[in-house]
């Protein structure tokens, strides 16, 4: 009776996983959608909208990659590509923080975003294990996590202050970005544990995180066309 509950239930969650190999074209496909949509309306975007159109087309393009090099290519191993997503995301996203959100021309905020980048890349060259599964380690996109989140933190911080103005879009993106990353932390932090864990593990991480990341751009795309259908007078 032990076996077949155990069976049945290896059965579900092998059923679960290639419904959701299924359906992750879904990121491709809205990650392109908001680069259109972005395209679009882009002489009407605000700066700090476009900045993240640019991030829509560097996370299209890594997950492009990320496909080709894991199903297509002879690798069949594309997790070295992680950290180098962390560093362009925290690239991106702090650009959108430091200039356009919180408007800082705080020396030692930039300085912090310029550390956190350099430690990416010191980790990724030094110590990350990238190039086997059983082994791999990075921690990589988890220092882009906390970096990230701080920001996100630090604009609450300015608003309680009364520092920068409350806009009600960037209060949504602020949110959104504090709770995806929060969500990809917990995710990132556990990465090395779910390379080589179950396959029950594994399907309830993959499937939270996925409705998250597709969840996050869904509101990105949403407010990048808020942003785009309203006539700027000022730049």
């Amino acid at each position: 009776m032990v076996g077949k509950y155990i069976t049945l239930n290896e059965n579900v969650i092998m059923k679960i996983m290639h419904f959701l190999s299924l359906i992750s074209p879904i990121s491709p496909i809205l990650l392109s959608l908001g680069i259109i949509i972005g395209i679009f309306f882009f002489r009407n975007l605000s700066n700090g909208f476009r900045v993240i159109i640019g991030y829509l087309v560097m996370s299209l393009f890594i997950d492009l990659l990320s496909r080709y090099i894991g199903y297509y290519s002879h690798f069949k191993y594309n997790l070295f590509l992680h950290p180098i997503f962390g560093f362009l995301e925290l690239a991106f996203i702090s650009t959108l923080y430091y200039k356009y959100i919180l408007h800082s021309k705080s020396i030692r905020l930039l300085l912090y975003i310029i550390f956190m980048l350099l430690l990416i890349v010191v980790e990724f060259v030094f110590f990350s294990k990238l190039f086997d599964a059983k082994s791999f380690q990075s921690y990589g996109r988890v220092i882009a996590d906390l970096a990230i989140i701080s920001l996100a933190t630090i604009y609450y911080l300015k608003l309680v202050q009364g520092k920068v103005v409350m806009r009600s879009d960037i209060n949504i993106l602020n949110a959104t970005i504090i709770i995806y990353y929060s969500i990809n932390l917990t995710h990132d932090i556990f990465l090395n544990f779910l390379v080589n864990a179950s396959i029950q593990i594994i399907a309830l991480f993959w499937a939270v995180n996925f409705i998250a990341l597709i969840a996050f751009y869904l509101i990105l795309i949403y407010l990048i066309w808020q942003d785009g259908k309203t006539p700027k007078i000022l730049r």
